[in-house]
């Protein structure tokens, strides 16, 4: 999705206080769903925290990093390496012996 007009405008991240509406897990999780073009988080003091897209900078340095990962992981045969934006589902982690 592309970024909407003026979105630099906001004063990014976007830090809501939801602390007095109780949102419980279930209903941050179908938030999240409901909008997934956004990058959204709950933090423990009840803000909730809507975060800018990267820029071409951010993008650069991290696609850099991620190069270099894996061709360290390649040469080294002892890991695996995933995008920074790779959702973790829940008994997916790797382990190697």
């Amino acid at each position: 999705m592309t970024q909407p007009a003026g979105w630099e405008e906001f004063g990014l991240p976007i830090k809501l206080n939801v602390q007095e509406a109780k949102l419980t897990e279930e209903q941050f999780m179908r938030l999240c769903q409901e909008n997934p073009e956004l990058r959204i988080e709950l933090t423990a003091k009840g803000e909730l925290v809507i975060m800018p897209p990267t820029g071409s900078k951010t993008g650069l340095r991290n696609s850099t990093l991620t190069y270099e990962l894996v061709t360290w992981a390649k040469i080294d045969s002892t890991g695996l390496v995933f995008a920074s934006s790779t959702h973790p589902c829940k008994g997916s982690l790797v382990t190697l012996a």
